[in-house]
């Protein structure tokens, strides 16, 4: 599924933002981090989380550094992607007080959902 280009991640966040030494991104939900890659250009840490093992394994052999869920939230993040997850979380409201936690000031959130809005939860377990 398409979220975003490279370009259009640039033309969203702006150059003079994504220009600053030492950027950090976490992709929440990162799946097999085919969108994190194409915001990875911009960064000198990434981060991403999911709950899939096989998609994990894919992300730590792409070279992310892979965050379990209840340890993510203990870093700062300049920029938090949170792509089609909401609707995928049992708590989104909470996963929302965590990002606003986890930011660093004037940091930057990207939020995608897919509209109807129809949760379903998986589960790690």
């Amino acid at each position: 599924m398409f979220v975003i280009s490279t370009q259009q991640f640039e033309a969203l966040l702006g150059a003079a933002f994504l220009s600053r030494p030492g950027l950090r991104l976490i992709d929440l939900g990162a799946g097999d981090g085919a969108t994190t890659r194409k915001m990875a250009p911009f960064f000198e840490r990434i981060y991403a989380t999911e709950i899939s093992r096989p998609m994990k394994w894919i992300l730590d052999k792409s070279g992310y550094t892979v965050l379990d869920l209840a340890e993510w939230q203990s870093h700062k993040y300049d920029v938090i992607a949170c792509l089609n997850l909401l609707d995928r979380c049992e708590s989104p409201i909470q996963l929302l007080t965590e990002v606003k936690g986890a930011l660093v000031p004037n940091g930057r959130v990207l939020i995608a959902l897919s509209l109807p809005y129809a949760p379903y939860v998986e589960s790690s377990k």
